[in-house]
């Protein structure tokens, strides 16, 4: 696959045919100025998390949180954000995993994990066509089962790492809630196909499909 597809193409996926409604793959200037867009919304799920914390602790009546400690705390939490922070990716795309297993059925041999190191990007992508009803819970289930469990966790406890931790999470599925706003208008009898990365490069985007009985 390709970013040469167009609309009326007619795709074959093992035994069976599909028709291309929508070429959504970026490229060029179009790719560059969608990446900007995640990453803005990224920061602002971040501001978002804090917007929410921080009227919770007032309502509680907990006062200011105090933060004084030395080299070596410092040396410490940073490790352990680090090191949360790649479990947390690991976990991510192994929910996607999951989610395309359970939900959509799809062989473990059509699904493939990787890195592309350039841009840092973890994926977990079915070589297979799936529903649009199938992917977007798959882009949503690492949200429901990693993120907000956490999130919840820091405001139980009023922890201001766990709170930090939680909107460096949530701000990590930016991308996956920007592919559930490209499908929001599509029906979920639909069919989205994406492209392993290739010459170091992920490709952002997907083609919508519609499958031909």
């Amino acid at each position: 696959m390709s970013n040469i597809y167009k609309q009326g193409d007619i795709i074959e996926y093992g035994q069976n045919r599909f028709t291309v409604l929508e070429n959504r793959i970026a490229a060029g200037k179009e790719k560059a100025n969608k990446i900007i867009l995640i990453n803005a919304v990224a920061i602002l799920l971040i501001i978002l998390v804090y917007a929410l914390y921080i009227p919770f602790r007032v309502m509680m009546g907990t006062p200011a949180e105090e933060f004084s400690f030395g080299a070596k705390d410092f040396l410490i939490y940073l490790a352990a954000f680090f090191a949360s922070f790649i479990v947390f990716v690991v976990a991510h795309e192994y929910v996607h995993y999951l989610s395309y297993r359970i939900w959509g059925k799809v062989p473990k041999e059509k699904l493939k994990f990787g890195l592309v190191v350039k841009s840092g990007m973890a994926y977990c992508i079915s070589l297979e066509p799936t529903t649009v009803k199938e992917s977007r819970t798959s882009l949503m289930m690492p949200i429901y089962v990693l993120v907000l469990p956490v999130m919840a966790l820091a405001f139980a406890l009023q922890n201001g790492f766990l709170v930090f931790l939680s909107a460096m999470f949530f701000s990590g599925s930016a991308g996956d809630l920007w592919y559930m706003w490209t499908m929001r208008k599509d029906g979920r009898d639909k069919y989205v196909i994406e492209n392993m990365p290739k010459n170091g490069e992920y490709e952002l985007g997907y083609l919508l499909l519609e499958k031909i009985n």
